[in-house]
């Protein structure tokens, strides 16, 4: 069977569903409806979705289909009028199968569970302290031990099938084998080592480019219309496409049963994703090329190391990090700026992250073989985001607005090195300038020699031309007096 392509509005009284079925007899065509159950079956296609909200059948539902356009429009009452029903365009939540939303273990959850929890369950309501003190889960050191990785650290023992493709990929070693501390140290070490001084300075102070980079305004910054003073709902203007909606609506439909002690790693993940996310999109202007999955990948120390930090501090420093280490553009304002886009984000909510996800997901997806890191990573994100909490997503939103990290928090020296390099650019402007004084002092010599010269000739030139001019009127004096003379005798 298939899923048809699908949407849902609402008004007050109403859900309205859209659904494209071209090439359906229409008239073996099936609905049901049961609380918040809804079903559509109409050969070949098979519909079935999971309601936020309860539905009602009391004679006021219709169904029109358009046989220009293949598309049915249902029309089926609220139980309670006025309810709105969140999360309508999260169609792999409404897809998802109908079973268990409890769970039965102490300190387990299933996210997106609208079902009352048990004793001893965590609700994803519960704030989470993000600066709470906590170190990277360590597993026991028992032989054979296989250690865990990927979305919520539910997955081992893929490196060690895939190592021919990975490698390329992460810059970690055998994490199957090798412990989140160590993953966390190699990490910090290879950061250490990969800084470059005349890069980043290059970058510093050659900005031509670097200005337009900072001057980009990315959509999501469109909070406000043509009227600076009429705020725009941001639900109104985050949309999903053709292509994401179909995206979605192939992700696998299940939910996550996630441990208490993992749930913020797996929240910091996401901040550290969509970091690496907004970094690519900034220097690409929102035009991803051929390079825009490197960047993603080697940003993110959850795709490049398969490890994240313990507090949204650590796991931004980190970030920043690696922008000033790996990338074409090392740039300190370029990484705040960055910053300041994923905060945006996070305020912004589920809908505009699950939107970068599923970019980052395309992007992977047409790469020769990083598409294993959606399998590792993305596709859960892109799934499991739909139920994420948006109490949660609001305040790291906030958490990562209260920030202020400074260059020397990222323990690369930054400060010295630009106080070094300002030292040496005076001195060369310095050594520069004393060169053009000794040039110039020359220069007034010379011609003060060359004018000695040539006053000096022209006073020789001169008493050489009177004595000669003596000498002739001398001779000719004694020429006239020895004439005058024979004359006379």
């Amino acid at each position: 069977m298939l899923t048809p392509a699908f949407e849902i509005h609402q008004d007050n009284d109403f859900l309205f569903f859209y659904i494209k079925a071209p090439y359906t007899k229409i008239s073996d065509t099936e609905i049901f409806i049961e609380d918040n159950e809804f079903k559509f079956f109409s050969k070949p296609y098979f519909l079935r979705l999971n309601l936020p909200g309860q539905l009602i059948e009391d004679g006021r539902e219709t169904a029109i289909y358009d046989s220009n356009k293949g598309h049915i429009t249902i029309k089926v009452p609220k139980k309670t009028q006025g309810e709105v029903f969140e999360g309508l365009d999260m169609l792999t939540k409404l897809l998802a199968p109908k079973g268990d939303r409890a769970a039965t273990e102490p300190l387990i959850e299933v996210l997106g569970s609208d079902a009352d929890c048990p004793p001893g369950c965590i609700l994803d309501d519960n704030e989470i302290d993000w600066y709470i003190e906590q170190k990277p889960y360590e597993e026991p050191n028992i032989i054979n031990t296989s250690y865990k990785y990927g979305f919520a650290g539910q997955k081992s023992g893929i490196f060690s099938r895939l190592a021919n493709e990975l490698k390329h990929l992460v810059d970690v070693n055998d994490p199957d084998n090798l412990s989140p501390v160590d993953r966390l140290k190699q990490r910090q070490d290879v950061e250490d080592n990969k800084f470059d001084d005349d890069h980043y300075l290059a970058d510093l102070y050659q900005d031509d480019v670097m200005k337009t980079i900072l001057a980009y305004q990315p959509d999501w910054n469109r909070s406000e219309s043509s009227n600076d003073n009429v705020k725009v709902d941001h639900a109104d203007i985050i949309c999903f496409n053709d292509d994401q909606k179909e995206r979605m609506r192939n992700l696998p439909k299940k939910e996550y049963v996630i441990d208490k002690e993992v749930l913020p790693s797996v929240y910091l993940s996401l901040v550290d994703l969509i970091y690496s996310y907004c970094y690519n999109h900034r220097i690409t202007e929102g035009d991803d090329n051929v390079e825009s999955g490197w960047n993603i990948c080697k940003l993110s120390s959850t795709l490049s190391w398969f490890v994240v930090d313990t507090n949204p501090r650590d796991v931004i420093i980190t970030n920043i990090r690696r922008s000033l280490c790996f990338p074409l553009h090392r740039h300190w304002q370029l990484a705040i700026k960055v910053l300041e886009d994923t905060q945006k984000l996070f305020e912004l909510g589920k809908r505009q992250i699950l939107k970068c996800l599923l970019e980052i997901h395309q992007l992977f997806h047409d790469c020769d073989s990083r598409y294993i890191l959606n399998d590792i990573y993305i596709t859960d994100y892109c799934v499991w985001l739909q139920s994420a909490s948006d109490e949660k997503l609001k305040s790291l939103a906030k958490a990562l607005k209260d920030l202020n990290i400074k260059k020397i928090d990222v323990k690369l020296n930054l400060e010295e090195l630009e106080a070094a390099a300002k030292v040496a650019m005076e001195e060369d402007v310095s050594n520069h300038l004393e060169k053009l004084t000794v040039a110039d002092s020359d220069d007034e010599s010379t011609e003060s020699s060359d004018e000695d010269t040539t006053g000096s000739s022209y006073t020789d030139s001169s008493e050489e031309s009177t004595q000669t001019d003596d000498a002739s009127e001398g001779e000719n004096e004694s020429t006239k007096s020895k004439t005058i003379s024979v004359s006379s005798k």
